[in-house]
């Protein structure tokens, strides 16, 4: 018995020491462990802290050096995925259109993020929801608020969520963090874009996979190292302290 248990014991040792050899395992711990600014600041599913932010990388001004360039991008995103009735205006219309003129207003009518485009007659709505949807009516009032202000403006209304949650207000566009995530990380990889914007974008962008939006890379490994190590993770799994993380015990047990 005590040689059964020992050869048992040696066959989870070297199932643990091959997981944690695992390049795919190194590749999630290192993703999962990397420091980020905006975890480090806090209240990653905070809506106001994601308002201020946008709102800051949407301003052509401020000292983010990217001028209208994430503005434009954001937009032509959301025009795309938009019905075709809820386009206020052309692609090519916001090309070709100088957004240097951006004005961006915080909490402007209680509205989460609201910028006036002169050059376009445009004015866009961000109602912004990382976690709660809509209240009731919220999304109407908001709509009349825009239709009474800007009359003669062209309006286009975004209803921003984790996955472009179906806003339930006609005139609303749906536009998902996932997207926006996808955006701003194609703009971080451009090699025109100046290496400490691009390490901020990139930052937002991998707090954005980890705590709002589903990284399915990201899940579609961790389904793969479980199918190649179902023996160490059922092990550690039965073998977990309640409040030590899944990485950390794999280790310690390896180590041990």
């Amino acid at each position: 018995a005590a040689m059964a248990d020992n050869v048992a014991a040696q066959d989870i040792e070297d199932a643990l020491n091959a997981l944690v050899d695992d390049s795919g395992f190194r590749e999630i711990d290192q993703r999962l462990s990397r420091f980020n600014l905006f975890e480090a600041m806090g209240g990653v599913r905070a809506e106001l802290r994601h308002s201020n932010f946008l709102a800051f990388l949407f301003s052509p001004g401020r000292a983010h050096g990217l001028g209208s360039l994430v503005l434009e991008k954001v937009l032509r995103a959301i025009l795309a995925e938009a019905p075709a009735a809820n386009r206020p205006l052309r692609t090519l219309e916001l090309v070709v259109a100088d957004l240097d003129d951006a004005i961006v207003y915080r909490e402007r009518q209680n509205i989460d993020l609201l910028i006036e485009l002169t050059a376009l007659n445009l004015v866009v709505l961000f109602e912004n929801k990382v976690g709660a949807g809509a209240g009731d009516g919220q999304l109407e009032r908001y709509k009349a608020t825009l239709a009474t202000r800007y009359p003669n403006h062209r309006r286009l209304l975004v209803f921003l969520t984790p996955t472009g949650d179906d806003p339930n207000c006609d005139g609303f566009v749906p536009f998902s963090y996932q997207s926006l995530a996808r955006v701003l990380e194609d703009l971080a990889r451009e090699a025109s874009t100046p290496s400490e914007p691009s390490l901020i974008l990139t930052h937002y962008v991998e707090m954005l996979r980890r705590h709002v939006v589903p990284d399915n890379d990201l899940k579609d490994l961790a389904r793969r190292l479980y199918e190649k190590h179902r023996e160490a993770f059922d092990f550690v799994f039965e073998a977990r302290p309640q409040l030590q993380g899944l990485l950390d015990t794999l280790k310690g047990c390896a180590l041990n």
